[in-house]
């Protein structure tokens, strides 16, 4: 979302279904300024292995998966670890 104007931003990642998924959810979402991180049950972001963790450019300046931001975690973990984990 476009701060000044309240536009939203075209923002459309692709996270596909998988053979033990069949509809991949997002359970948290956390915007810090310059990332988008994303928490769910998902294993593929943008054609990218992303293990339940992706961080995006914030979406003004494009909204790409960030390549350098690969966690990866075991089971759900929720908002506020995921607050935690990027602080």
């Amino acid at each position: 979302m476009d701060a000044t104007t309240g536009a939203v931003a075209p923002f459309a990642p692709a996270v596909p279904a998988t053979l033990t998924q069949t509809d991949p959810w997002v359970y948290a979402l956390l915007a810090d300024g310059s990332k988008l991180y994303a928490e769910g049950t998902f294993n593929r972001v943008d054609g990218k292995s992303r293990q339940r963790l992706a961080a995006f450019d914030n979406v003004p300046t494009g909204g790409e998966l960030d390549p350098a931001w690969r966690p990866s975690v075991n089971g759900n973990i929720g908002f506020w670890y995921l607050l935690q984990l990027i602080e």
